[in-house]
């Protein structure tokens, strides 16, 4: 699910109106042209992650440009190869599947579980966890569990760049009612109702037309000045933190036909 995931987001970066800013990173050097058309072509034309895909995939190319019929083509193996392999430093994580319960459980044991979660995640096609190796479960009650929604197409250089706080730049596309910032909430469906769906890959076994609510560790103190100043409607958190107080923990995408709902 987490290769699946990485190429369907990648794929959806490259077919976005937008993409000359969401496709970042992009494989310049494998087509010094941006064709972006072309490079989604490229990925579609991966039917499906198999064994025997993967193994050609992730091995350095020794055919001198013949491939067998149970491998991708040159471009597809180098597209592969960089988005599986040459960016994963940039990453700095891993991508692997949790369940519901077992989420809540850990987020209730860290004390910041939003409220209703497992009611908020019925019908999710499937949780992705991101993990980075060496770091630590947050200490209970440092950080509140939070959700930012945004469009499919831009998961792609989250994942790659993090959450970067748009406001007042030519790449803002929402309103920033409460001042610039990164903003999240504790109530689910305030966040999915910014999550767009994009068309991704096209072999993906999650869906064709996705859709993406991240769940962020938020630092309580950040919580708190949102609080403070005014930004909290109800029971949601309208947090305006920065890059640094964000950070993404969970990948949540939901497939459903031609427009995805949860």
């Amino acid at each position: 699910k987490g290769l699946d995931f990485l190429l369907s987001s990648f794929a959806a970066a490259c077919k976005s109106h937008r993409r000359a800013s969401v496709c970042r990173p992009f494989p310049s050097h494998l087509q010094p042209s941006n064709d972006y058309t072309a490079v989604a072509a490229a990925i579609d034309a991966v039917s499906s992650l198999s064994r025997d895909l993967l193994n050609c995939s992730l091995q350095s190319s020794s055919s001198n440009g013949n491939s067998s019929s149970s491998c991708p083509t040159d471009l597809q193996l180098k597209l592969l190869q960089w988005l599986l392999l040459q960016l994963q430093p940039k990453r700095g994580f891993d991508l692997s599947p949790i369940n519901a319960e077992q989420l809540q459980a850990e987020l209730q044991a860290s004390g910041g579980c939003p409220p209703g979660l497992l009611h908020s995640l019925q019908g999710c096609r499937c949780i992705l966890r991101l993990q980075r190796p060496g770091v630590q479960p947050p200490a209970p009650g440092g950080s509140v569990a939070a959700f930012h929604g945004t469009d499919f197409a831009n998961i792609h250089s989250i994942l790659h760049n993090g959450l970067l706080a748009a406001s007042g730049t030519r790449l803002q596309t929402t309103g920033a009612v409460f001042g610039g910032g990164i903003y999240l909430s504790t109530d689910f469906n305030v966040a999915y109702s910014f999550s767009q769906a994009q068309q991704g890959w096209a072999g993906s076994s999650i869906g064709l037309h996705l859709r993406c609510v991240l769940l962020c560790e938020v630092g309580r103190d950040v919580a708190l000045q949102a609080q403070s100043s005014g930004t909290v409607a109800g029971n949601s958190r309208c947090a305006a933190g920065s890059q640094q107080a964000c950070s993404s923990k969970q990948c949540m995408p939901s497939a459903g036909g031609d427009v995805s709902v949860v």
